[in-house]
């Protein structure tokens, strides 16, 4: 499991920025997410890729 900072969310487009442990920039989509997050909240979260596009899907914790 990975942890990490959201650090943008565009509520418009539907997709948000995570900057990990590494400082790598991880994009993922609102819509794949069950929880309610906020900008600058501290996350756990796996990292898969989805079928439907090349850019990540994340389970956050």
């Amino acid at each position: 499991m990975r942890k990490g900072t959201i650090c943008y969310v565009d509520q418009n487009s539907g997709h948000g920025i995570i900057k990990d442990e590494n400082e790598q920039k991880i994009q993922f989509f609102l819509m794949e997410l069950q929880e309610e997050i906020r900008l600058n909240d501290e996350i756990s979260f796996d990292r898969a890729y989805s079928k439907r596009t090349c850019c990540n899907k994340n389970t956050f914790s």
